[in-house]
């Protein structure tokens, strides 16, 4: 395929129907497939840093954390069932521990 120079400006619809859509269609979607498998292949490579990286973060975040308590999730708002879930307990023993 011979790729058609620019046209003058009154010549602009022959040009747009002279272009061969089928072909440029297929350049594009094989553009983005080619595209679509490096992200995946450096996405699968760097996972295991990506992994570490945030694992490092939430280790450091959570040192300056204060530590959950039955008490201090009690006074943020939160409920017998939302406690339990948050500190993986059951409900009976937030509730023993609340009363």
């Amino acid at each position: 395929m011979t790729s058609p120079s620019f046209p003058p400006v009154d010549d602009l619809a022959a040009w747009l129907r002279s272009l061969d859509l089928v072909a440029i269609a297929s350049a594009v979607i094989g553009a983005a497939m080619i595209a679509a498998a490096v992200v995946h292949v450096l996405a699968v490579k760097l996972a295991p840093y990506i992994a570490a990286w945030l694992r490092s973060l939430a280790d450091r975040l959570n040192a300056h954390a204060e530590p959950l308590t039955i008490q201090s999730l009690a006074a943020a708002g939160l409920g017998q069932r939302a406690i339990a879930a948050r500190l993986g307990i059951t409900r009976h023993q937030a509730r023993r521990a609340l009363a």
